[in-house]
């Protein structure tokens, strides 16, 4: 079993990871496709984490349709947490 394991990880398809994208640029990069500002867009992300926090505390899952499902959870340890479900039309 061991050795199955070992070549699972060994030749299992793995992604290439780059750079991390900032908010800063995933606003400019919307805002080349909108009407907005990048400002705008800005406030509008920083909004969407306030909404992301509000929401998990009361311990509401939500939806943001063409991206995936959010929901809060809390392990054994009592640490709280955010699963991702992507959407399936992704």
């Amino acid at each position: 079993m061991a050795k199955e394991i070992q070549a699972y990880r060994a030749y299992s398809p793995r992604i290439k990871h780059g750079r991390m994208n900032e908010t800063i640029e995933i606003a400019e990069y919307i805002a080349g496709r909108s009407s907005l500002t990048a400002g705008d867009v800005y406030g509008v992300l920083l909004n969407l984490k306030d909404a992301f926090s509000e929401f998990s505390r009361a311990g509401k899952a939500f939806r943001l349709e063409g991206v995936g499902i959010f929901s809060p959870t809390v392990d054994k340890e009592g640490r709280f947490d955010i699963t991702f479900r992507l959407d399936k039309g992704v």
